[in-house]
């Protein structure tokens, strides 16, 4: 059976659970019935609840609505967000991919940078802009607070993104009538992939810092195995998702293929630092087909040690339902390194 997974949450659905795969492990099955973690709800506890996101604050915050992000003004866009407690400072930080000069998402590929904004509030903000951190091009940042000895606080913000603040579809596009456009960082220097026989090594660029609040350096991390019929183009990175594991190993979900959104892989590494080997992919019989046609995943592991990831779904259930309204979560087994994944929608 190709997808037994599937067939059991099915199953599960008429006849009510039998084991916790059948609550997408986002719950625990007790008497045939699935005890939901929040924010997971449904039978199956395959549903995603979230924070509404047009509540608006009081007069003191200026009504400003929450769960959103309000870059320079009320016309700037953004796309996605990692948002991070700082102990150092008691706020709450939050990484996110803006579209300069008040372009829309339209020109995602050539204007949008990462922008740092802190809230004194909580997690759900309001945000207000701190600083730039990485100019175009840049997108998708995810960052992760790891232990770092040599550290003042004895961990780092580590920043990973989709590009390295290198423009590589063109300088940004000046959608602003009144104002100069947002110019780039001048070139940054990247060592070339050093070939072999069936691997590469290559590179990529980690924005850290010892606070949240900056200031922001470069560190050129390495892949030591990257499987030489795998993409690996100029972006410099590649729908990077990464995830402290508890135990201090950091593992980085990346695409295998930025060209066509197909292909995923679980890379490994001591510290945020690197070097980074591959531990796990699509390509491998037990992940039960290919991650295809999805983009932006977001990786973790719950409180009982089960790994989970969610995507962005290129492809819509039915001609009425746009792709971009689709989540598609999969998760995968406990093993070490983790090497299965079964699908859900």
């Amino acid at each position: 059976m190709k997808h037994p997974e599937l067939v059991l949450l099915v199953l599960a659905a008429v006849y009510g659970c039998r084991t916790d795969w059948d609550c997408s492990l986002n719950g625990v099955c007790t008497e045939a019935v699935c005890a939901c973690d929040s924010p997971w709800a449904g039978t199956d506890c395959g549903n995603l609840t979230f924070a509404p996101g047009n509540a608006t604050t009081g007069p003191e915050l200026g009504g400003k609505a929450l769960a959103c992000y309000h870059g320079d003004d009320n016309m700037s866009y953004s796309w996605g967000a990692s948002v991070q407690y700082a102990q150092e400072d008691d706020g709450w930080w939050m990484w996110v991919a803006v579209m300069t000069n008040h372009c829309t998402i339209g020109q995602w590929r050539t204007n949008s940078e990462v922008q740092l904004a802190r809230s004194r509030w909580g997690p759900l903000g309001p945000f207000e802009k701190v600083a730039d951190v990485v100019l175009p091009w840049a997108h998708n940042p995810q960052t992760i607070v790891s232990p770092d000895p040599g550290a003042q606080h004895g961990y780092v913000y580590a920043l990973f993104t989709l590009g390295n603040g290198v423009p590589v579809s063109g300088e940004p596009v000046n959608c602003n009538k009144t104002q100069p456009p947002h110019v780039s960082a001048p070139a940054a220097v990247v060592d070339k992939p050093r070939l072999s026989r069936s691997t590469n090594t290559v590179y990529f660029t980690i924005h850290w810092a010892e606070e949240a609040r900056g200031p922001y350096e470069q560190y050129n991390a390495s892949i030591l195995d990257w499987p030489s019929g795998w993409d690996y183009g100029e972006h410099g990175n590649w729908n990077p998702s990464p995830w402290q594991h508890p135990n201090g190993t950091v593992y980085l979900m990346a695409h295998t293929s930025w060209k066509a959104f197909c292909g995923e892989a679980i890379l490994r590494a001591d510290s945020w630092r690197g070097p980074y080997r591959v531990v796990a992919s699509d390509t491998y019989s037990s992940w039960g087909g290919s991650a295809c046609g999805v983009e932006d995943p977001f990786l973790w592991t719950d409180k009982r040690g089960h790994w989970h990831v969610l995507y962005h779904s290129l492809s819509s259930i039915s001609a009425q339902i746009p792709c971009s309204c689709i989540v598609k979560q999969s998760f995968l087994t406990l093993t070490y390194p983790p090497q299965s994944l079964g699908n859900g929608t």
